[in-house]
């Protein structure tokens, strides 16, 4: 496609969703990851990150919003969901 001089916006889409859907069903079978979110909402929150802290300038932000969605992709152990409610 790149060499070509040609992206499809569609196709470009449906390869990206794929990528993503191949890492999320890899996690969740590791039981790394949420089985519960879907392709399209990883899609959704990358490009607000893009979008908010898209420029050269906000690369520390940008890189806090991805550690955030990283973050809420990983399942919760038992221990994990202790040590967050105390106080």
């Amino acid at each position: 496609m790149i060499d070509a001089g040609k992206i499809p916006h569609t196709e470009t889409r449906e390869e990206l969703l794929a990528a993503i859907t191949a890492i999320l069903d890899a996690g969740s079978a590791a039981g790394d990851l949420r089985d519960d979110v879907s392709a399209e909402d990883i899609a959704a929150g990358l490009i607000g990150i893009f979008t908010v802290a898209g420029r050269p300038e906000q690369h520390a932000q940008a890189a806090r919003l991805l550690n955030l969605l990283m973050d809420g992709l990983r399942v919760q152990r038992p221990q994990q969901a202790l040590s967050r409610a105390a106080p």
